[in-house]
């Protein structure tokens, strides 16, 4: 649990500082948009993400289950799932926002320019409909966290694993593709080896959040494991926010590279 703690907000840290040196060199470069807004949500997303996390901490969150009182079980799961919401939109904001990006770099072609609206789209739609499915899988959304306090009919917990599993695999396609979209594009341009193989590198990090999606698919049966909810999902959320600050790095680092090179 405590491990946990440091890594997610040493994570977020880094989030947050690429993020800002991002909004800083487009605000001086007077090129503020869009893209910006979406990636301050995300970073948003992540930071509130933490909080969810470092609150499960204070009621449990790295123990055993059996080792909680029921109180701190209820709060531990209510958190828990609180949390989930901006675990799933996190990532997703930070992808619609590398999109725009693409867009702004190479959207004078059709094909491409077609491609990343709908990736822009389908992350934005697939995501949200995520989201929705984690709260309405209960008559009551209490019973999520509260069986015994607020009993109602719910959706085996498979269903969620299986609406996560969709989503994820969609969102590991989403990066894959947006790591291949500009290593392509570059390859074919005139400029030198050497220029080709930084801009290629810098605009395909999204590879590492791919690496990071199929980390949390192999992990993500923890949450449908509920029997010892505290303990199981520790890996699978410290992943979570590795995906959501490895995303934003990838959509930031590209613009925030002029600030170094003159």
């Amino acid at each position: 649990g405590g491990s946990m703690m440091a890594t997610i907000w040493v994570l977020t840290g880094i989030s947050v500082a690429v993020v800002g040196v991002r909004l800083y060199a487009q605000f001086i470069n007077r090129h503020l948009d869009l893209g910006d807004a979406i990636m301050t949500l995300s970073m948003i997303c992540g930071i509130m993400l933490c909080s969810m996390l470092t609150t499960q901490y204070h009621y449990g969150l790295g123990r055993h289950f059996f080792y909680l009182s029921p109180y701190q079980r209820v709060h531990a799961i209510e958190f828990n799932f609180l949390g989930q919401a901006f675990g799933i939109m996190g990532p997703a904001f930070g992808r619609m926002a590398s999109c725009l990006l693409m867009l702004k770099l190479f959207g004078t072609n059709k094909i491409r320019r077609r491609l990343l609206w709908f990736i822009f789209w389908e992350s934005l739609v697939v995501n949200s409909i995520t989201l929705i499915l984690v709260f309405v899988q209960c008559k009551d959304v209490r019973t999520l966290w509260d069986k015994g306090g607020h009993p109602s009919a719910c959706w085996s917990p498979s269903v969620q694993e299986v609406a996560l599993t969709i989503s994820i695999a969609l969102n590991s396609a989403t990066d894959l593709t947006l790591t291949i979209l500009p290593a392509s594009i570059f390859w074919t341009l005139q400029i030198s080896t050497k220029l080709k193989l930084g801009l290629g590198f810098l605009l395909s990090l999204s590879i590492f959040a791919f690496v990071a999606c199929i980390v949390k698919t192999v992990l993500l049966q923890s949450l449908a494991e509920r029997d010892d909810f505290t303990f199981n999902t520790v890996p699978f959320f410290t992943w979570v926010i590795a995906e959501i600050t490895l995303v934003n790095i990838a959509a930031s680092v590209p613009l925030i590279r002029p600030l170094f090179v003159r």
